[in-house]
């Protein structure tokens, strides 16, 4: 996922190009390790939010569940909500390698963080639900 920023290299504005624009792009979602690239890049930002708080209060790290990651991965949830449909082998292999990959990052998160805040984020009502 490439963003976008806005006035300045904070502000993100928009995502510009998405991982999964068709079902077939589902195929190249992989488990990643969760201690190189962005994760890693989060890793060093927490360990510093750590180090500023100097044990003086709890600290808590979002993780979104596997699903909201599919519809990040796919720029929303309608592409994953129509594959859900029509190509439900393709979501569930997306869903194990995002699932084995968060839960790796969990895994060394809390080595670092208090705990979590599990964000479902959009997948958690009746209306949402396919």
């Amino acid at each position: 996922v490439k963003p976008t920023y806005g006035p300045d290299e904070h502000t993100k504005e928009e995502l510009g190009e998405w991982p999964v624009k068709e079902t077939s792009d589902w195929a190249r979602i992989v488990p990643v390790s969760p201690t190189e690239g962005v994760f890693a890049e989060q890793f060093d930002a927490l360990q510093r939010v750590k180090k500023g708080l100097d044990g003086q209060c709890y600290f808590i790290e979002t993780v979104f569940s596997p699903l909201a990651t599919l519809g990040k991965l796919a720029g929303g949830p309608e592409r994953v909500k129509e594959d859900i449909v029509e190509a439900p082998e393709a979501i569930h292999a997306a869903l194990a390698a995002v699932t084995e990959t968060l839960g790796t990052y969990v895994e060394e998160l809390l080595n670092i963080a208090d705990g979590i805040f599990y964000a479902t984020t959009i997948w958690a009502d009746r209306k949402s639900v396919v």
